[in-house]
């Protein structure tokens, strides 16, 4: 996926309409989009991740999404790549936990696929997210959902961290 795909991604979950104020208590399914920021930091692997991984990444940073408003995010991922061409993937569970402004938790599990250019030592990369609710805490304690995200990285000039963006797009239930 090239940055015009991920800027029309954007420019879609725009038009959804991105919330900047929590929904009322949801009825049912509802629409669920969002977009996030933050840096993050690339590692060696931690002893939990699977065999194969090459490097661990956590990171964190504000974002605003449908029924959940304006939220704090950490996530943290297993993750390995082909360096001759460039495509990788998450390995294990990789989770990201949103933080509401009332302190409510939603946390999701997802997997990943991206394409960093140019290879051996990449300058950026877009991947693709397909998510799912793993629990919540608060008002988000029975919620349930699922959807895909859209992010673009620009790595640090040594490769040890990253500044992302995503837009993201599914349904929540609550």
């Amino acid at each position: 996926m090239g940055r015009s795909l991920f800027l029309r991604a954007c420019a879609l979950a725009m038009a959804v309409g991105l919330a900047s104020a929590p929904a009322a208590a949801a009825a049912g399914p509802m629409v669920f989009a969002g977009r996030e920021s933050g840096p993050s930091t690339l590692g060696a692997p931690l002893a939990t991740c699977p065999a194969g991984s090459m490097w661990y990444v956590a990171g964190s940073g504000v974002g605003s999404f449908t029924g959940l408003g304006r939220v704090t995010y950490t996530f943290g991922q297993c993750a390995m790549a082909d360096m001759t061409t460039g495509w990788g993937h998450t390995l294990g569970t990789s989770t990201m936990t949103l933080v509401s402004a009332k302190g409510d938790k939603l946390a999701l599990s997802y997997d990943m696929t991206f394409h960093a250019t140019p290879m051996p030592i990449p300058k950026t990369a877009d991947a693709f997210l397909r998510w799912t609710v793993a629990g919540g805490t608060g008002r988000f304690v029975h919620a349930h959902g699922s959807g895909d995200a859209w992010m673009y990285v620009q790595y640090s000039a040594d490769v040890t961290g990253a500044q992302m963006s995503s837009v993201w797009l599914g349904w929540l239930a609550f």
